[in-house]
């Protein structure tokens, strides 16, 4: 079985709600899917968010929102609050926030997070701060920067995530985005990189063209997307996606390791 309820109070200046879920060990989905199994899981969120209008602000933010997960014995496996002391955003859509995220988390089996690097079974308490800036999305140009620190399991990590993006025009996008992270661990260190581009086209509102590319240095794969999306009436849509794959080998050069193409096309009933 699985069952689970939720009150809601959606509003402009107050935004709260409470939510509550169990998954038995044994249920299996007939449609779609669960992430984990045997599990009672709580969540709860208030949010505050005035509008002051004057010094340029438009609207305040003052978020909580927890959530705890036990197994069906009541025994704690994980829970976490994200606390927003401070948030805003102007009148020209620029928002800013900062973010309070202690968490816990019941390791039951050690697992490896970098080749080399493993993080004990065991109990263990670690909280981050993290600071967002973001321009409005109206902008010809929008750029978006985010810093992670703090402890992280037993040990600490700093990540920074910025994109940047342009848009000459309504109907096209370029973007590029970067995250760094830096792990110092009892085990070891680790830094990872992800870089990746993105190229919107919007033909028309019914057909847009999206591209991807993406390296990561912890896998040394790179992997490159091509979507085309054609809505031929709303509810009645085309994909047609080509995905390709490349493995940084240590001499430099990229091996393929896969191509993929796909199609779908679905249809609304409506009656």
């Amino acid at each position: 079985h699985a069952w689970g309820g939720k009150l809601d109070y959606p509003n402009d200046l107050w935004d709260v709600a409470l939510s509550f879920k169990e998954i038995d060990a044994d249920f299996r989905p007939a449609l779609g899917f669960v992430s984990r199994t045997g599990i009672r899981k709580a969540n709860a969120k208030a949010d505050f968010m005035p509008r002051p209008g004057r010094a340029g602000i438009r609207q305040l933010f003052f978020e909580a929102s927890t959530q705890y997960v036990s197994d069906l014995d009541g025994r704690t496996l994980d829970w976490m609050v994200i606390a927003s002391p401070l948030g805003l955003q102007t009148e020209s859509g620029d928002e800013l926030r900062l973010e309070w995220v202690p968490q816990f988390e019941r390791l039951d089996g050690p697992f490896e997070i970098q080749d080399g690097i493993v993080i004990p079974a065991g109990d263990y308490r670690y909280t981050a701060w993290i600071a967002e800036v973001e321009t409005a999305q109206r902008r010809r140009w929008v750029a978006q920067l985010e810093a992670r620190w703090g402890s992280f399991y037993d040990g600490d990590l700093t990540r920074l995530e910025a994109e940047l993006a342009l848009k000459p025009s309504p109907h096209l996008l370029v973007a590029a985005e970067g995250e760094w992270s830096r792990g110092e661990l009892p085990a070891g260190s680790f830094t990872a990189k992800v870089l990746a581009g993105r190229l919107e086209v919007n033909f028309t509102p019914n057909l847009g063209w999206s591209n991807l590319v993406q390296y990561d240095t912890d896998s040394r794969e790179l992997g490159f997307q091509s979507r085309l999306r054609w809505r031929v009436r709303p509810g009645s849509d085309l994909f047609v996606v080509i995905n390709r794959g490349w493995v940084h080998e240590e001499d430099g050069v990229f091996r393929p390791y896969f191509d993929r193409g796909s199609a779908k096309v679905q249809h609304t009933f409506r009656w």
